[in-house]
């Protein structure tokens, strides 16, 4: 588990949703910091912006 502000740094490719509790809405160009790859299809980060840490489908993101 990452320590704040020892993850890893993505930008947000497409807008996305939150479709439940655990997760959270994204825009296009959002950074999203101490990033975390839970498996192939999420990862966890906390949008810079608003500070909102959740759940973000992993290919929404890339890493900069």
């Amino acid at each position: 588990m990452s320590v704040c502000g020892q993850g890893a740094k993505y930008q947000a490719m497409y807008d996305y949703e939150a479709q439940d509790n655990d997760e959270v809405t994204i825009r296009e160009y959002d950074i999203i910091v101490d990033v975390e790859i839970l498996d192939e299809g999420w990862a966890m980060g906390t949008v810079e912006s608003t500070g909102q840490r959740g759940m973000i489908p992993s290919n929404y993101i890339q890493a900069v």
